[in-house]
């Protein structure tokens, strides 16, 4: 499945579910960000930005998602819409674990969904050959069956 696009103007499509996980996330507009706070687009930690006089400042993401928009220029919004059109799980069909990493192909560059960091280090691994990939099936199929 091929990534699917942020709208125009998302403020006009997101529906209160969508709006209500940014809140949880984000708290309210304006808070000072603490070491407890999660990351707007991914509940994770948020990342400290700087030390002033022994006082942590900390941004409004964590530095997987702020790295995102610094690789794909994607902004925290635009992140959060991906995770939450996958509920936040894994785009493998076969797999349930936390989405945790924005597959890209390497030859094109072109963005496509949320996979966990599990299955896009394995895709990532396995050079995205889907002959390598159906001979581990067979594989793994022949030896659990013996086992």
């Amino acid at each position: 499945t091929p990534l699917r696009q942020m709208p125009d103007e998302p403020e006009t499509i997101i529906n209160s579910e969508y709006q209500s996980l940014l809140n949880q996330n984000q708290g309210k507009r304006g808070q000072k960000y603490t070491k407890d706070s999660k990351c707007i687009c991914c509940g994770e930690p948020v990342r400290c930005i700087k030390t002033v006089n022994g006082v942590k400042y900390y941004a409004s993401d964590c530095r997987k998602c702020n790295n995102y928009k610094n690789k794909y220029g994607l902004n925290s919004v635009e992140v959060g819409w991906l995770y939450f059109l996958q509920g936040g799980i894994c785009a493998n069909p076969g797999c349930t674990n936390k989405a945790g990493a924005i597959d890209h192909c390497h030859r094109t560059d072109e963005l496509r969904d949320v996979l966990c960091q599990s299955c896009n280090i394995s895709l990532g691994q396995l050079n995205e050959d889907p002959q390598r990939m159906a001979g581990l099936i067979q594989y793994t199929a022949i030896h659990s069956a013996v086992s």
